[in-house]
């Protein structure tokens, strides 16, 4: 990737899956030799502090998935010059305005990833989310089921599709001196155990 220019837009509040799958790729790809930009919420403190510590440049936005909103972001966009777009998209219809932003601003290919399997809306969404993917020129599922959903229910063509389950570096979360060891939270005699790792909100 090296000489690439990738921009990331994730315009989330918080620090959750979404944006850790940002930093992973922004830093994967900063380390293979690419230009790497992420456009983030002015008011996500803690992803910013992260995307820092990575030593990942990053821009404060405004909300954008607000029609207002086009115009500056796409001034953003072509800033940049990208050759690579990557969004997050955490619900069906989210950063449809981001997206129309992309596709006004810049020729560079578009990926978006799509976190959520969601079929609880009706035929208006379904047409919007049909007239959205034209934008996409690649789809990242981070499951199975969500691809099958992109696919049956959105009717997203499957040739846009590919699933692409989110990486754990669990390097991070290894220490030194508990091999062998069972355990501290459970007495020895508790033979099954069920471990959960997630963000509690």
């Amino acid at each position: 990737m090296k000489g690439k220019r990738i921009q990331f837009i994730d315009t989330g509040r918080s620090f959750g899956g979404a944006e850790r799958v940002t930093l992973a790729l922004a830093s994967a790809f900063l380390a293979e030799g690419a230009d790497v930009e992420c456009l983030v919420d002015r008011h996500a403190f803690p992803f910013v502090e992260e995307l820092s510590g990575a030593g990942i440049p990053a821009r404060a936005v405004d909300e954008t998935d607000r029609p207002g909103r086009i115009g500056a972001l796409g001034a953003e966009v072509r800033r940049f010059d990208p050759h690579i777009v990557h969004l997050q998209r955490t619900w069906p219809l989210s950063d449809r305005y981001a997206s129309i932003a992309v596709r006004r601003a810049s020729k560079a290919r578009f990926v978006a990833t799509e976190h959520v399997r969601f079929e609880g809306c009706g035929l208006r969404d379904r047409l919007a989310k049909g007239i959205l993917c034209r934008f996409d020129h690649r789809l990242v599922a981070v499951s199975r089921a969500v691809g099958e959903s992109l696919e049956r229910f959105w009717k997203v063509p499957a040739s846009k599709i590919a699933v692409i389950p989110n990486g754990i570096d669990v390097g991070r979360f290894r220490r030194g001196g508990g091999e062998g060891r069972r355990g501290g939270l459970f007495p020895e005699r508790c033979t099954f155990r069920i471990g959960a790792v997630g963000r509690l909100e």
